[in-house]
């Protein structure tokens, strides 16, 4: 994200990297029921913070990251969304980003029907093949269990 003063007024750019759009999947995965818990929250951190793409980022930037992305998600349709998230994840970090999503909300050990549907929405979305997408699912059902 960018600031400029211009005239005395500040606005806001929004550039979409690669942390920012992974970061956008999760956090858009974990207001599937439109209420981010601290457990979610604290699931996402943890979960990130392992990862090598924010090996870099402290936990007051993670926040910060967090912050910005739900802003980003209250100004912007959720097809600008995916499609920022698209042009800048490779495949590969799409697949990375909806197995994250999807253990952050199966973290409950259970795919109710509302959660499956969402995830297929977010794996469309993300464009991924849908037997990777149901593989995924399947997995983290599995992980999430004990």
């Amino acid at each position: 994200m960018n600031y400029h003063d211009d005239d005395e007024l500040l606005e806001v750019e929004w550039e979409m990297d690669e942390c920012t759009a992974f970061s956008s999947v999760i956090v858009f995965a974990m207001n599937a029921d439109e209420e981010i818990s601290e457990e979610e929250a604290l699931e996402a951190f943890i979960t990130l913070n392992g990862m090598n793409l924010f090996q870099d980022y402290s936990d007051e930037e993670m926040a910060v990251i967090f912050q910005d992305v739900s802003e980003l998600l209250e100004e912007q349709t959720v097809e600008e969304l995916f499609s920022s998230v698209t042009e800048v994840l490779s495949p590969e970090m799409r697949e990375t980003a909806f197995a994250v999503a999807t253990d952050i909300i199966l973290a409950d050990g259970v795919l109710t029907p509302a959660e499956k549907d969402y995830l297929s929405d977010i794996a469309q979305k993300l464009e991924l093949p849908k037997q990777t997408a149901q593989t995924v699912m399947d997995v983290m059902v599995i992980k999430n269990r004990g």
